[in-house]
């Protein structure tokens, strides 16, 4: 008997999504002639299941495809689940252990909404340099959303997986905010959080024939929470407020529709990484933003990843147009290795058809849907950060 697929939400292992109610499913998997008698459900705060909040106890007809078991939700909290199963022969068998956590939930927020202080040309690069004691940390969550899209760093490394964060909604009723894992992330000492910033679907021009301006808003915002859980007991909460840096990077430009246009030569080196030395480029400070908590919940947006590569194949129009056939229809986005003098300038337009088997795009109408790169003589693995296309 093999008990897999458990899922919360319809999601595996779930971690900060809104959970007003706990839907849990599973699939068990038996030869025909084992027949069940029962299924039981635990769900408890530790993996060893020393701490059990639920038991369903065993019953014949639980509902695999959305048991919602009644219990009451604390913030910032893991729980772990598994299912067993007993046939008739009074055999038992048990799936894996899941799990899901909760975001805050009605916990009030330590970080402040914050923003730059003037109207920035490019988009922005925000950190927060800080230090850490030498004791053991238990775990450490960051808890934050910013305002077009964001990618979060730590110590110079992207967090998560995902992209395009926190995703398409209607910002000015509710905004979104994303739970990220960064225990294995902090060091004792000193540590760096960064984030970069796009326009997205918030501000900038978005929509069709000249589409609209700031739909949504004229002002890059931030806020975040990074809360560290040490061994023993303690807390200790780097939230966001106006002591946060604030400087142009080198994305000179991004949007859904136009696409991005991205200068190496702009680029601040380990600008999302500890440093004691001061440094050369002129941070400014990120000011409070007048913009309350109250729109802020746990997602519910799933995260835009990667599912799939393709490498395409070079065709030479009549035209004697470069296309990359990449041979079917995506959403996505190209990436490529530069090794290039300083001052190169590589672009790509997309498309979706060949007219003639000439490369065409006028069924995008006022859409540029372009990618710009300028080298600043380094190596360098290039991909757009705040933007995607359809195309093939």
């Amino acid at each position: 008997m093999n008990i897999y697929n458990l899922k919360t939400n319809y999601l595996m292992n779930p971690i900060g999504f809104l959970m007003d109610t706990v839907a849990l499913s599973w699939i068990i998997e038996a030869p025909f002639e084992e027949e069940l008698q029962g299924i039981r459900v635990l769900i408890a705060l530790d993996e060893n299941f020393e701490e059990v909040i639920h038991d369903s106890r065993m019953q014949a007809d639980l509902d695999s495809l959305c048991y919602q078991p009644e219990i009451k939700l604390q913030p910032r909290t893991r729980y772990f689940w598994k299912v067993i199963a007993k046939n008739v022969s009074g055999d038992e068998s048990s799936s894996e252990i899941h799990y899901f956590e909760t975001g805050k939930e009605e916990e009030h927020w330590t970080g402040n909404w914050i923003e730059p202080a003037r109207q920035l040309q490019r988009m922005p690069l925000v950190r927060k340099l800080f230090r850490l004691p030498a004791k053991p940390i238990r775990k450490a969550r960051v808890y934050a959303t910013g305002l077009g899209i964001y990618e979060l760093y730590l110590n110079g490394e992207k967090i998560g997986d995902e992209y395009l964060a926190p995703g398409f909604h209607s910002y000015d009723f509710w905004q979104q905010y994303q739970t990220y894992d960064v225990t294995e992330a902090l060091q004792a000492g000193g540590n760096a959080i960064g984030f970069m910033l796009g326009d997205g679907w918030f501000k900038g021009r978005f929509g069709f024939d000249g589409g609209y301006e700031d739909l949504y808003g004229d002002q890059f915002r931030l806020i975040a929470e990074c809360i560290v859980t040490y061994e023993d007991g303690t807390e200790e909460i780097i939230a966001s407020d106006d002591t946060w840096e604030v400087a142009e990077g080198p994305l000179v430009s991004s949007s859904i529709y136009d696409g991005e246009v991205y200068d190496a030569n702009l680029e601040i080196d380990g600008w999302n990484k500890y440093s004691e030395s001061e440094s050369a480029i002129c941070w400014e400070r990120m000011q409070l933003s007048d913009t309350d908590t109250e729109e802020l919940q746990a997602r519910l947006s799933v995260p835009v990843k990667i599912v799939d590569a393709f490498v395409p194949e070079l065709i030479i129009t009549p035209a004697g147009e470069q296309v990359l056939d990449f041979k079917q229809n995506m959403t996505g986005w190209i990436t490529f290795s530069a090794d290039v003098p300083d001052g190169t300038v590589i672009t790509y337009e997309v498309g979706e058809v060949l007219q003639e088997d000439n490369f065409y795009r006028d069924n995008l109408r006022t859409a540029e849907a372009k990618f710009t790169y300028i080298s600043n003589g380094k190596a360098a693995e290039v991909r757009p950060y705040f933007t995607f296309y359809g195309f093939r």
